[in-house]
């Protein structure tokens, strides 16, 4: 269940969701805050795709409020990404596709053009609904044939690799791009 959303989460434990169940992991969570750690390369993922003149969007199922904790990890704020999509833009989250729509949306971008970097079997999910390019990096733990089996175009061990062959092909394509 790692990068499912929380109402997903709880709906296949509990059966339901419970503001309660919510409220007690965000006050754990915010305890814990201080000892979030990005993974190496993804701020400087994030600035490459930037610098390449495309877009980047943080689209996450935390919500909003807490998004702002995720950033810091990274060592950026807002002002260093596109737009940030999060379960407050969203009815249902991963693996219903409706984040990475709002991340698309966000910035009046096409579906075809755009890729998705994500760690679970829920973001390769829910970004093949939304009929997105989707990247696996096996970070959070997910195994890359797990990632391939949920709609994974290529698999890397991690971010900082992404960012190697992002680099390495930013003179011709980058990795997942449409030409």
């Amino acid at each position: 269940m790692i990068g499912a959303g929380a109402s997903v989460l709880m709906e296949s434990i509990l059966g339901a969701s419970d503001d309660s169940v919510k409220d007690s992991w965000r006050e754990h969570f915010e305890r814990l805050a201080g000892d979030i750690v990005a993974f190496p390369g993804a701020a400087g993922l994030i600035a490459a795709v930037r610098r390449r003149g495309d877009k980047a969007v943080l689209a996450t199922s935390s919500p909003s409020a807490l998004v702002d904790l995720h950033l810091r990890a990274l060592g950026i704020t807002r002002h260093d990404v596109d737009a940030v999509t999060s379960d407050d833009d969203v009815e249902v989250a991963k693996p219903n596709p409706d984040v990475f729509c709002a991340a698309v949306a966000a910035v009046d971008g096409a579906a075809d053009c755009a890729l998705v970097v994500g760690d679970s079997v829920w973001d390769m999910k829910a970004a093949k609904r939304a009929s997105l390019n989707a990247i696996g990096v096996r970070s959070g733990g997910t195994h890359a044939v797990d990632l391939r089996r949920a709609g994974a175009s290529v698999v890397y061990e991690d971010v900082a690799q992404v960012l190697r062959c992002w680099t390495e092909e930013a003179r011709g394509m980058g990795p997942g791009r449409r030409g």
